[in-house]
């Protein structure tokens, strides 16, 4: 089992990629490569991926919004909408309700993928927001489908999980053996390892389904 490393400017893309990093550990690293620490836990990491894939220090994009400056407030959203500064308001439900269903909801896994897209400095528009709402959905729909949490989210599921299973006092102590670990930090991945076990990553998951097609 691989030990966690320690982040250094020779950090292979594959090794960041394995550990979970706290936001203070991200932004402490962006300093030493000489990337700037602005935004969340997303845009630094995305930004640190950049850097150790191509090399590239990218600028943020994402800057203060000024009130009255929102996509929303532009006046009517439509699908060729391009995403300047996304704002999840009730003028934009009321758009995506529109266009999607009465069922829509706002989405924390689709609003990741926004964030991600924009601070990899991609083109963006709201039909392409719809599309990627309704994929998602759909998946969910998929009784084998294993969602991705996004890192910011890992540690709260974690508890929310631990606390589901009534596994008493230790979660804290669990967080931390799991964050020590290469692969997804998640509450069944834990039990798998107490038990003498190792319980596979996603990307084993999608590697043997590959060999089984």
């Amino acid at each position: 089992m691989q030990a966690r490393l320690a982040l250094n400017p020779q950090i292979r893309i594959a090794d960041f990629q394995q550990f979970y990093w706290h936001k203070t550990e991200l932004l402490a690293f962006c300093r030493e490569l000489g990337l700037s620490a602005q935004g969340g836990k997303i845009e630094l990491t995305q930004r640190i991926t950049t850097f150790l894939t191509t090399g590239k220090k990218t600028v943020p994009t994402m800057t203060r919004v000024a009130k009255g400056t929102w996509d929303s407030e532009q006046g009517a959203l439509s699908r060729s909408t391009t995403v300047v500064h996304y704002k999840s308001d009730p003028l934009t439900r009321v758009f995506f309700s529109r266009e999607i269903g009465a069922h829509f909801r706002f989405n924390a896994d689709v609003l990741t993928w926004i964030k991600a897209t924009l601070a990899h400095q991609e083109k963006l528009t709201y039909g392409d927001i719809i599309v990627e709402w309704q994929r998602r959905h759909q998946l969910k729909q998929d009784p084998c489908h294993q969602r991705v949490i996004p890192q910011q989210f890992q540690f709260n599921q974690f508890m929310k999980d631990w606390k589901a299973a009534q596994a008493g006092a230790g979660a804290k102590a669990a967080w931390a053996l799991m964050r020590s670990l290469p692969g997804e930090p998640t509450y069944v991945r834990y039990v798998a390892v107490k038990k003498g076990g190792f319980a596979p990553t996603l990307q084993d998951r999608m590697q043997n389904l590959k060999k089984m097609m």
